[in-house]
């Protein structure tokens, strides 16, 4: 099954598809085969129920597995900016600007891609480029609450007893199973559920 990244895939084809992230522990545990933490090219995969990986076609590579690279960030340009300069990422780049400095990296970006002579069909702001918050802007300001916790928490501004009361974790199901899920992992015990 091919899916053209160049156009929209049909939502018929689409909507056979799941997206697994290659390094999480959830993915290793369900989907063995398509663990891989290690992969620079791909934080996301996508695949259909019998564990087939999507494709798409691109002009110089027939076949390439479909995906998507996550950056999350303070200082972009610091932070993966060459490898994006280089065109180092077969898949798009979705960027998490906890600083919000997109448009500062983008501009930067295109001016490099131009002074170089690259075709501008090699770097589409919002389309292999892609701001994280014009897709999900509330799973992004998750991302930017859980960085602040833990900037919080390795600067000393927060104790791990002033998160587990803190008002917005304690409204959050979602951070407070983060948290048991963390902590019975440090437990040194095979099975606890009986």
């Amino acid at each position: 099954m091919v899916i053209n990244c160049q156009k929209k895939a049909k939502y018929k084809t689409a909507a056979k598809f799941k997206a697994v992230g290659t390094g999480l522990k959830s993915t290793r545990n369900l989907y063995s085969n398509l663990y891989n933490p290690f992969d620079t090219q791909r934080d996301i995969i996508w695949v259909d129920d019998e564990g087939m990986r999507a494709m798409i076609k691109t002009s110089s590579i027939s076949g390439l597995e479909a995906g998507l690279q996550l950056k999350v960030s303070r200082n972009g340009k610091g932070y993966f900016f060459q490898d994006l300069c280089n065109l180092r990422y077969e898949v798009p780049v979705v960027y998490f600007d906890i600083a919000h400095d997109y448009d500062v990296v983008a501009r930067e970006l295109l001016l490099i891609q131009y002074s170089r002579g690259v075709s501008n069909s090699n770097i589409i702001l919002e389309e292999n480029f892609v701001r994280a918050s014009a897709i999900d802007y509330r799973g992004y300001e998750e991302v930017c609450f859980y960085e602040d916790l833990v900037m919080a928490l390795v600067t000393g501004k927060m104790t791990i007893d002033d998160l587990l009361v803190h008002k917005d974790v304690e409204n959050n199901p979602t951070f407070k199973n983060s948290l048991i899920t963390a902590m019975l992992s440090q437990l040194q015990i095979d099975n606890i559920i009986v």
